[in-house]
């Protein structure tokens, strides 16, 4: 449920983050950032939610997605990766409000903060980018 719910905010992200991804791609900063490196298999960029900037491993997320392969297990693909979830999320800005809303039903004044890893066994690195104050009541914002 967790995933499905990110997934449909991100699939409506996707096709206004497409150009952007596109353009971030074929930077030259993205070509050095990640040229020397030896892709590795079934490394994925995850995004998630949580109500911390500093989740501890019992934390749970409000929502999570593996997004795409990037074969890199490293800093660098730690930090495409980061980019690549604010990237989503910026352009989703307007519709996640709604979207977690009807995923969560009530809440009072909560702050989510997107976090993103690249292999399972990382810790959540905060991406710099929250959330402050959304109110929900029967899955709808309130004031």
């Amino acid at each position: 449920m967790y995933s499905i719910t990110l997934a449909l905010i991100i699939g409506s992200a996707v096709f206004v983050a497409v150009n952007d991804l596109y353009e971030f791609l074929s930077t030259n900063e993205f070509k050095k950032t990640l040229a020397t490196e030896t892709p590795e298999d079934n490394v994925q960029c995850e995004c998630s939610l949580f109500r911390t900037a500093t989740p501890q491993s019992e934390d749970k997320t409000i929502v999570s997605q593996k997004l795409i392969a990037i074969g890199y297990c490293n800093e660098k693909g730690a930090k495409f990766c980061a980019k690549l979830c604010n990237t989503i999320a910026l352009k989703i800005h307007r519709q996640a409000p709604h979207f977690l809303c009807n995923f969560l039903s009530n809440c009072d004044k909560l702050e989510v903060f997107l976090h993103s890893r690249t292999c399972d066994w990382e810790s959540w690195r905060f991406t710099g980018l929250r959330s402050t104050d959304l109110c929900c009541g029967r899955k709808k914002i309130t004031e």
